[in-house]
């Protein structure tokens, strides 16, 4: 199992943690919310943790999709 972290430059989202393993995302907000998202592709953890907006990105990638 290898669990990747990445501190986001965001003001909604803190932090993200990838299993690539089982393609379990937790993404971390600065309000203490901790959503997980399942079956993400590995290419979509790539694509969310080098968006200029990871807020963004969480909505139109994550959110309701995983």
């Amino acid at each position: 199992m290898v669990i990747k972290t990445e501190q986001l430059q965001s003001t909604a989202i803190l932090s993200a943690s990838y299993d690539d393993e089982t393609e379990d995302l937790d993404v971390t907000f600065v309000n203490g919310g901790i959503y997980t998202h399942h079956g993400v592709p590995s290419e979509v953890w790539e694509a969310f943790i080098r968006a200029p907006s990871p807020g963004r990105a969480w909505h139109a990638m994550l959110k309701d999709q995983y």
